[in-house]
């Protein structure tokens, strides 16, 4: 699958990933769309996979993915329900 491949290089600041946010939802929203209320755990899969693997990186990305995922489904409409 070639999700993880929609997102471009991580940040690096003296050492440390930054994932920029826009990517992460912007994948999540594609993951959604794609396999609806199964994305999040296909997020959860792909992370514990990058995480057997030693992929740090990947681990971090498809857990905030599944966060960001979560959220799509609790808000379907995108919006926050405030009242």
């Amino acid at each position: 699958m070639l999700l993880f491949s929609a997102l471009s290089q991580p940040l690096r600041i003296t050492g440390v990933e930054i994932i920029r946010d826009k990517e992460v939802w912007a994948l999540a929203t594609v993951v959604f769309s794609k396999y609806g209320p199964d994305a999040a755990q296909l997020a959860r899969k792909r992370a514990l996979s990058a995480h057997r693997l030693g992929d740090d990186l990947g681990d971090r990305i498809w857990r905030q993915v599944e966060e960001a995922v979560l959220e799509l489904v609790r808000c379907p409409d995108g919006y926050e329900r405030l009242n």
